[in-house]
């Protein structure tokens, strides 16, 4: 096998990733990939709050990365974190996929952010929100318009708690896991002012189909 490390959504898409490398071909083999098709019939209800996830969240710097077509805001510091299981796990990037990624109750959105935080030990949770777009009056006014902004993740997130919680894989190669998965099931609404900021070229597709479930389990806190 070549060792070709180089990947995208076209020509070496996401039904070639596991053959590009040997790195990819063994994350790959991590049975729980991400994303998934969730739903509501199919999820277990979790009430155990300490299984839950604490937010902490401020404005921050952010710097612009781009990254196979894909636009990344960098934090800046580590001042923004989310605790699980009493387990700090630091902001180090966020980032969209359009359309989005996971599915609820069968139905895709717009596009999809996510919020990746990383603890010591280099274990990564993801924080999943899907949005569609809005004219007016939407949820989220976010229009990164330079390459350094300062913005505060909380105002993405849903006011109503509800989300999916599962273990998974990273989206993207090499698709590794397992990493814990928090999706909110609220679709908030993003202004379509967001589009102008982008290049031309990111009006393609950065997303990866949803994977099987074999046999995971799928929490849901309400």
């Amino acid at each position: 096998m070549t060792n070709i490390t180089t990947w995208d959504y076209e020509i070496k898409g996401p039904d070639s990733w596991a053959t590009l490398c040997d790195e990819f071909t063994q994350a790959a083999q991590f049975a729980y990939q991400s994303p998934i098709a969730l739903s509501h019939q199919e999820t277990m209800t979790k009430n155990h709050q300490a299984e839950n996830i604490l937010f902490s969240y401020e404005a921050a710097s952010f710097h612009k990365e781009e990254i196979n077509r894909t636009i990344h805001y960098v934090p800046n510091d580590t001042k923004n974190y989310v605790v699980y299981r009493e387990m700090k796990y630091t902001l180090t990037d966020v980032h969209f996929h359009r359309p989005s990624e996971h599915t609820i109750n069968g139905k895709q959105e717009a596009i999809e952010f996510h919020f990746v935080h990383t603890n010591e030990a280099q274990e990564n949770l993801v924080v999943g929100v899907l949005c569609t777009f809005e004219e007016q009056e939407a949820t989220i006014e976010f229009v990164p318009s330079t390459d350094t902004l300062t913005f505060n993740p909380i105002e993405f997130l849903p006011k109503i708690p509800s989300k999916f919680h599962f273990e998974g894989s990273l989206t993207t190669p090499p698709t590794k896991g397992p990493i814990q998965w928090f999706v909110f099931d609220t679709v908030q609404t993003l202004s379509k002012d967001f589009l102008k900021t982008l290049p031309d070229h990111h009006f393609v597709v950065n997303n990866r189909p949803t994977q099987p479930l074999n046999g995971r389990k799928i929490y849901y806190f309400d």
